[in-house]
């Protein structure tokens, strides 16, 4: 007799009491009646769609899972159609491409989500041309989900774009915020150009004509504040100042073949400015008060000492064009997609700008949201002085500035002249500075690795 060995006999008695619960659960015959009374729910999905608009010309065929499928992916470069029917290159390229859960599962305070992320009901999807013929064809074809919740991240934390290098699809973003923190700079300074030139900025001086009396008429022409050509003047010292901003409604969109960056038009208001005592120096350069006064008017320069006053409700209007290598975050909570199609294809339910343009194809049907941004390094904005400039002189223009006779006595007799400024009110005045490129800060698009799940990505 053969001697089993104690696993062999768990398994043949494994074995023998299937093959009993078979028997007993063999299948029997069953009436409409009894049929009708039985329900229940599929695993798998499948429906066919007609198409409409651009792809009113297809049939659509869809397979998926009527379940909920959490995932935790990471992939270290992600190239998609290189070399494809866009020409050389790739139409995506990802580099440090992480999946993981949603922010509501943090692990910690800044830390990675400790959960999976959750694709609810995925499925794969043809586009059919000529479905009717026999010459049916295959155009597209689409892995979805009808919803994807999860933090999305690429690239790593250095100051150099990186991450997504070339994104081809689909993606809006909710509403941007965000602060900048602006250097501190001296406007009409010595190294303003509107100081060397003011011709180049468009206006000839500063502050405009100063309505000051008909005897002091020579300190109009001298344009104060204005055609300072030379001159040891210190200008005005603009303080670095803390600004909000914000987009439209609709955010920035990210829309076509082998996009490496965003564009989107920002608002925002400049905190109240106030100037500290300055130095200036004015050229005077022509004369039409009384020839006696034009007489005394001594050659050269005209220091002007300034006093006090600021300027209040300046509004900032910004073109913010991002390089996508600087975003390094992307919360999702939206029907996620990545396709690959022949021809231009409006997929079922997806948003009506969203429409997949040959080669592969990324896309977020709703927007996504990339946090409060916050520009890691100050912003220079010496490039607004020529719009200050023209801000300024037409303040003064409808607003005179009395200096009295005092001040123009100095001006003539001692070639100085002390000015109290006003705290000027430019409400409904904007200075726009175009914006690139800016390293954001670790607050929204920091990259926690991810080391959760199996695919350890640390």
């Amino acid at each position: 007799m053969k001697i089993i060995t104690k696993t062999q006999y768990i398994l043949l008695a494994l074995l023998t009491g299937l093959l009993a619960l078979n028997a007993a659960m063999a299948m029997q015959p069953m009436s409409d009646e009894e049929m009708g009374a039985v329900s229940g729910q599929a695993l798998l999905m499948m429906d066919m769609r007609e198409g409409e608009g651009v792809s009113k010309d297809l049939n659509f065929y869809r397979a998926g899972l009527d379940a909920v499928v959490e995932l935790n992916a990471n992939f270290e470069k992600l190239q998609l159609g290189c070399g494809g029917v866009n020409g050389p290159g790739c139409d995506i390229d990802i580099d440090h491409l992480s999946l993981s859960g949603p922010e509501s599962c943090f692990a910690g305070a800044g830390g990675r989500p400790g959960c999976d992320a959750i694709l609810t009901r995925p499925f794969f999807e043809f586009a059919i041309k000529n479905d009717d013929t026999p010459h049916r064809e295959i155009v597209g074809f689409r892995l979805s989900s009808e919803n994807a919740e999860g933090m999305l991240t690429a690239g790593q934390n250095t100051d150099a774009p990186n991450g997504i290098n070339v994104l081809s699809g689909y993606m809006r973003t909710t509403q941007i915020t965000g602060t900048a923190q602006t250097q501190a700079v001296t406007f009409a300074g010595p190294s303003d150009p509107c100081r060397s030139n003011p011709q180049s900025c468009g206006v000839s001086s500063y502050t405009g004509n100063l309505d000051i009396s008909a005897y002091l008429s020579i300190v109009v022409s001298a344009d104060l504040i204005a055609r300072t050509q030379g001159g040891t003047g210190t200008g005005i010292g603009l303080p670095s100042m803390s600004v909000d901003f914000s987009s439209g409604p609709e955010g920035a969109l990210v829309y076509g073949n082998r996009e490496t960056s965003t564009s989107v038009q920002v608002t925002g208001d400049v905190p109240t400015i106030s100037f500290p005592d300055s130095d200036l120096v004015a050229q005077v350069v022509s004369c039409s008060g009384s020839r006696l006064a034009c007489r005394a008017v001594p050659d050269g320069d005209l220091n002007v000492y300034t006093t006090g006053g600021g300027m209040e409700n300046l509004g900032l209007v910004s073109n913010f064009t991002q390089n996508l290598g600087f975003i390094h975050r992307i919360n999702v909570n939206s029907p996620f997609s990545l396709s690959m199609q022949s021809e231009s294809v409006w997929w079922p339910d997806a948003n009506v700008e969203n429409i997949a343009l040959p080669g592969w194809w990324m896309a977020f049907e709703d927007p996504v949201d990339l946090g409060h941004l916050e520009p890691s390094q100050q912003v220079d904005i010496s490039p607004t002085f020529p719009q200050l400039t023209t801000v300024v002189k037409d303040y003064f223009e409808d607003h005179s500035l009395d200096l009295g006779i005092g001040e123009g006595w100095s001006a003539i007799t001692g070639g100085y002249m002390n000015v109290t400024m006003p705290m000027m009110n430019v409400d409904g005045t904007t200075v726009s500075l175009d914006l690139t490129d800016l390293p954001l800060s670790d607050a929204a698009q920091s990259v926690t690795p991810n080391c959760w799940g199996d695919a350890k990505f640390c």
